[in-house]
């Protein structure tokens, strides 16, 4: 087994040196940005966490973090984007430097018998294990804070290729309902991934919020040229206001206007 290591946030001068470092190489090399997979001391392994803690007792990872991010920011070159994976969960610290914020699995996942789950629209039992109450009490306070961060909500599936096709529609439909983008992975078929869905010019939002129906599971929100709509329950149902049917259960959908 390899050796694996972790940068040492807590040294000020290696943070300076590691900025003009990843800066230095986005111009000799014309990256776009840089995207940070892992924000915070608890992506740690407990082992680092504690090496952490006994070399620098009175520091906060997550603040040296932030400002290593913040250093970053002011030696890249212009236009350069950072892109942080839930940055939203500490916004303060991670998202006054980023362009770009990740979520995961909120929407779609591949569940342990390798089959694809989607995630109820709302769930008085488990409200954390449903779509609505993550989104709105973790993304959007964040996302309303730092109105310049585009949010991108990253979602898993895997099967046949219709059910792939069902998760993708589903997972921007979700998305689109907060104004938000988003992308599906399909691991062992990255093939599936292409769906012409995510080119639909649906214009500006036209409605400042979704509509829903928590206890059907439905959600809708009214774009310039179309209408988003999500069925995450699990029968065809109608949107009487709308006049728009939603034939398949835990589907999303794009009606032209």
């Amino acid at each position: 087994m390899g050796s694996a290591y972790w940068y040492d946030f807590g040294a000020k001068d290696l943070l300076r040196a590691r900025a003009e470092d990843l800066a230095d190489a986005a111009g000799r090399f014309g990256y776009d940005g840089f995207f940070f997979d892992t924000l915070g001391l608890t992506q740690l392994p407990p082992a680092m966490q504690a090496e952490f803690r006994r070399r620098h007792p009175a520091v906060d990872y997550d603040q040296m973090q932030g400002e290593f991010l913040g250093q970053l920011r002011r030696c890249l070159p212009a236009r350069s984007l950072i892109f942080t994976n839930q940055g939203y969960r500490k916004p303060d610290v991670y998202l006054p430097h980023a362009d770009l914020d990740l979520s995961e699995s909120y929407f779609t996942y591949v569940k342990s018998d390798g089959s694809t789950g989607f995630q109820k629209w709302w769930d008085r039992t488990a409200p954390w294990e449903a779509i609505r109450t993550p989104m709105m009490e973790l993304v959007m306070p964040a996302s309303r804070r730092f109105p310049k961060v585009k949010f991108v909500h990253l979602n898993y599936a895997a099967g046949e290729p219709a059910t792939v096709r069902r998760a993708i529609h589903f997972s921007f439909a979700c998305a689109r309902l907060w104004g938000h983008q988003s992308y599906l992975v399909v691991p062992k078929a990255p093939a599936l991934e292409a769906d012409e869905i995510y080119f639909k010019d649906i214009g500006e939002p036209a409605d400042s919020s979704f509509r829903e129906d928590r206890d059907a599971g439905l959600a809708w929100r009214a774009y310039q040229k179309a209408v988003v709509a999500l069925n995450a329950g699990d029968q065809a149902a109608r949107i009487p206001s709308m006049g728009l049917d939603l034939p398949a259960p835990q589907c999303g959908f794009v009606f032209p206007r």
